[in-house]
């Protein structure tokens, strides 16, 4: 049986924890349908304005969502540029990130109907 997970973000996610090198796990390790019953997908980018007045809201959110209401927050960029993607990862530390990959973001975006970012997709977290 294939894990949805996987199937929609990849093997891995990386955390970055303000350490010089994020850690990688795979998504499963991250996304654990025992530790978490929701997963929230922050998808935005640098270059967005508005993404970047609401990512401050998402990182303060982020501890009170895994603690409180067994929600684990992810974010997908949507970034034009590797330089965006890692300026946007450092505001956003401690929580899990997508490897840079805008073939996978609009993908997302084409499945849910994503017309514009910022975006926070909330999905139930089952096996």
């Amino acid at each position: 049986m294939s894990d949805w997970r996987r199937n929609l973000f990849g093997p891995t996610l990386s955390i970055n924890d303000g350490s010089d090198k994020a850690a990688t796990l795979s998504v499963e390790e991250v996304l654990s349908a025992d530790d978490y019953n929701y997963v929230a997908v922050f998808i935005g980018g640098q270059h967005c304005p508005y993404c970047r007045d609401f990512a401050p809201h998402v990182l303060k959110s982020h501890a009170a969502l895994a603690t409180d209401r067994r929600c684990k927050v992810i974010f997908m960029s949507a970034d034009k540029s590797d330089e965006n993607y890692e300026i946007m990862c450092n505001k956003l530390r401690g929580i899990p990130t997508l490897p840079y990959d805008l073939t996978k973001t609009q993908f997302t975006r084409d499945l849910f109907n994503l017309k514009t970012i910022p975006v926070l997709i909330i999905l139930r977290n089952k096996h």
